[in-house]
């Protein structure tokens, strides 16, 4: 388990409840975002474990690729980011993971999942990028 939190960013507040109370539940520490800026902002602050982030995440008037924005962010690529999202074609898994996303799991989605896939995740250490 790491000893820095974990980011959730995701702008329905339902979702980054339940994945906050599963994180906590499991002794991790979270940090909870709903925007672009706000997110890139406590990812640095903050120096989080991992990224936990809906694929698609509100910029002012427009939704944009988190991930996209993560890795191509020197101080930030190192960071793994798993994808938990609505978003269940296979284009958009494909352009998560082309963009460097470690993880994709489509909501609903089973607790345990989550955690399994996190604490590979973090096993793994940090992103190649």
């Amino acid at each position: 388990m790491p000893n820095r939190p974990v980011l959730v960013v995701d702008g329905d507040e339902d979702a980054r409840i339940i994945l906050r109370r599963i994180l906590e539940h499991h002794g991790y520490s979270v940090i909870e975002e709903v925007e672009y800026d706000a997110a890139l902002a406590a990812a640095r602050a903050h120096q989080v474990a991992l990224i936990v982030t809906e694929l698609f995440i509100a910029r002012g008037d427009a939704v944009v690729c988190l991930v996209e924005a993560l890795k191509a962010d020197a101080e930030l690529a190192r960071i793994p980011v798993m994808v938990v999202t609505t978003q269940a074609f296979h284009d958009d898994e494909r352009r998560a993971r082309a963009a460097g996303s470690a993880g994709y799991i489509v909501k609903p989605f089973a607790a345990q999942e989550v955690i399994l896939r996190i604490e590979e995740m973090l096993a793994n250490g940090p992103a190649s990028s």
